[in-house]
């Protein structure tokens, strides 16, 4: 990654505060069932910048009585040219992801960087598709991996970092690796998406215990100001229980030449606006005034969306620890398009509005109490279908077994 800018890569400096919380949490872990002091801890600073994570976790732990030894990895020199090294510390000029160290570490900490891996990006910085798909899709799973590769088994680790990971559908690889490396892993998410200046994204602090548990271990995650949840891994998707969930197909600015107002052979669009917190599907909004309505025949077969059926907007209102979702029914008779930002649920057998709206509240509460701790507003069809899968479908029956 030498030579390609900070920035571009996703590295921004930690908050002051942050660095305080995550320093604490790591402290703490480390203390936990720990009475012998006069053992040096050896510490790690990846991507460490100027390195203010790894001194804040060292001095502390020198103030309760620790002798420490600490390590800074980072690949921009110009980072900590100006910082005087203090005695214990070691300052090493070196990608973090390829850094091959002679020992392993009592606490690793960080704040890797944080940048959406595509096919030409992976190859661009000399990363294979395949690790990247193991990290993730993301440069933030790649370096909180190599977190744990270089701790030592029943040492810590601590790393700044979004928790959208914890839910994403992208990430189920990731977290089978990560359960695999840590015996526990604790995440506690900030409500506030914008605690890094520039930055609106979900940050968390994950802490955990570097080890190996039958069967992979467990990851907790938190919200502050928010309350416990367990993760519920989310990789079903398509037809679950009867029902089919997808998207919308429209992408309003690729058809801005065949959107309009009514009239003859024009179909009403749903955007995820008409969707309305009390389960309205409302049409009259200013803000789709030119473009509420789509010509029918630059649609596909299939494309065209006949009620009744539940109706879902993709983006959550509220955040992380709070996130609330807007569902309504599509009336028996009514034929719309919608767009992407709709996520669409159908039956293949004639289900009632009343019935509608019995499973609209099911799985409203469903998918409120599943993503709470999602660290980012976008919910997705494969989650959506795991969780209609646990929804009763009134005319679905099971198929059973033949006798033999």
């Amino acid at each position: 990654m030498r030579g390609v800018k900070r920035e571009l890569l996703g590295f921004h400096a930690t908050p002051d505060r942050v660095v305080r919380a995550l320093a604490g949490r790591l402290v703490r872990a480390w203390e936990s069932g720990k009475g012998d002091k006069s053992k040096l801890v050896q510490i790690a600073d990846l991507f460490a910048g100027d390195g203010r994570l790894g001194r804040e976790v060292s001095r502390r732990l020198r103030d309760r009585g620790w002798r420490v030894s600490v390590t800074f990895v980072e690949v921009d020199p110009g980072r900590f040219r100006g910082v005087a090294a203090q005695g214990g510390e070691r300052w090493i000029v070196a990608d973090a992801l390829k850094w091959k160290s002679s020992s392993l570490f009592d606490l690793v900490v960080a704040n890797p960087p944080y940048l959406r891996l595509t096919v030409k990006r992976a190859r661009r910085l000399g990363i294979s598709w395949l690790d990247a798909l193991a990290a993730g899709r993301n440069l933030y799973g790649l370096g909180a991996l190599r977190c744990f590769e270089l701790c030592r088994h029943g040492g810590v680790v601590g790393a700044v970092g979004p928790f959208g990971w914890t839910r994403g559908h992208d990430s189920q690889v990731f977290r089978r690796r990560l359960s695999g490396l840590a015996s526990q892993l604790s995440v506690t998410g900030y409500s506030n998406r914008s605690l890094f200046a520039g930055v609106h994204q979900d940050i968390g602090l994950a802490v955990g215990t570097r080890g190996f548990v039958e069967g992979g271990g467990t990851i907790r995650v938190n919200i502050l100001s928010g309350p416990n949840s367990n993760v519920v891994p989310i990789s079903a998707g398509g037809k679950s229980g009867g029902f089919t969930v997808r998207c919308g197909s429209v992408v309003w600015n690729r058809f801005r030449g065949e959107l309009g107002v009514a009239g003859k052979g024009m179909l009403p669009l749903v955007f995820g606006g008409n969707i309305r917190p009390d389960g309205r599907v409302r049409f009259a909004e200013i803000r789709y005034v030119g473009r509420q309505y789509v010509r029918q025949s630059a649609l596909r077969e299939g494309e065209v969306l006949r009620g009744p059926c539940l109706l879902i907007r993709r983006v959550m209102r509220g955040r992380p620890g709070a996130w609330h979702v807007d569902c309504g029914i599509l009336g028996a008779g009514r034929a719309v398009a919608a767009e992407n930002h709709v996520i669409l649920v159908t039956s293949a057998a004639a289900l009632s509005v009343r019935q509608w709206n019995e499973i609209a509240a099911s799985l409203k509460d469903r998918i409120e109490r599943c993503f709470r701790t999602s660290g980012q507003p976008t919910l997705s069809t494969r989650g959506i279908a795991a969780l209609a899968a646990l929804v009763r479908n009134p005319a679905w029956k099971r198929p059973t077994r033949r006798a033999a």
